[in-house]
């Protein structure tokens, strides 16, 4: 199980590499309409995800599930990052800071609330095929592989989100971006033993 795992920190790290060197330069406006896209995605998985869960894994052989799942998993993050983009995904990993621009922290937030949308639709996806099924070993260390990396997220989307309305109540001009802002929500799961050992890991290789 640490094994999978690991493998998955790997290829979610491998997925973080692929940046953009040198970034055009944007206005305001052209950040936040890349922002409202990426948010307006987020709600189009929450809104498809009865759908999509209910679909069934193209891995028919029990064997592939986990390389199906660790595909899943870069796919999520990968395909998530908007192209041409002010910001490179190492940017967008950052802790936020008293530097950084209202509208980088309104871009931030939305990019982890909408890898995390994608990240829950599949991990629901394969807790449902658990439920369904007698022999879900496999499944089981699959749920293991996502739920780092969907719990990190999270933890992302609050974060960014926090600290954006903060900013927005000191800045009159700013109370639009922060209207009707959704907390995501996790899924029901065991999360404090990902929290406590399994997420440090990932952290960890974040750190790198």
């Amino acid at each position: 199980m640490v094994k999978a795992v690991n493998i998955n920190l790997v290829i979610f790290l491998a997925a973080l590499i692929i940046s953009i060197e040198t970034a055009p330069e944007w206005d305001d406006h052209a950040i936040m309409e890349e922002a409202a896209e990426l948010l307006e995605r987020a709600r189009t998985v929450v809104g498809n995800r009865q759908r999509d869960v209910n679909k069934s894994f193209p891995a028919r052989n029990p064997a592939n599930v986990e390389s199906y799942i660790g595909k899943w998993i870069k796919k999520a993050i990968s395909r998530a990052f908007p192209e041409p983009s002010q910001f490179t995904e190492q940017e967008l990993l950052q802790e936020p800071n008293q530097c950084m621009h209202l509208r980088q922290i309104h871009f931030t937030r939305a990019y982890h609330s909408f890898v995390f949308e994608r990240l829950k639709t599949l991990f629901v996806k394969i807790q449902l095929r658990i439920a369904q099924q007698q022999n879900s070993e496999r499944l089981s260390t699959g749920l293991v592989c996502v739920a780092p990396h969907l719990l990190w997220r999270y933890d992302q989307e609050r974060t960014w989100r926090e600290r954006l309305i903060e900013l927005c109540s000191k800045n009159e001009l700013s109370q639009s971006m922060c209207h009707s802002l959704r907390e995501v929500t996790l899924p029901e799961y065991d999360w404090e033993p990902v929290r406590k050992i399994v997420l440090p890991n990932l952290v960890d290789e974040l750190a790198r």
